[in-house]
């Protein structure tokens, strides 16, 4: 039987350039396509998870800050 799907722990906040990030997402959207057409689609849903967590971070205002 599968193992439970363990959380993804993310940093509150990491700087990445524009196109770090294009290709994070890129190899995250490949790699949960390729796990599903081989037929493991815990793993790919585990994927996909982590893609909405970078997107739903990616639209999120930055912080103002209050020391500057």
């Amino acid at each position: 039987s599968p193992l439970p799907a363990t959380p993804a722990y993310f940093a509150a906040r990491v700087d990445f350039l524009k196109d770090e990030v294009f290709e994070i997402c890129g190899a995250l959207a490949l790699g949960e396509s390729v796990l599903a057409h081989l037929g493991r689609r815990d793993d790919a849903a585990h994927l996909a998870a982590v893609f909405d967590v970078v997107e739903g971070r990616l639209a999120e205002p930055l912080p103002i800050s209050t020391t500057g």
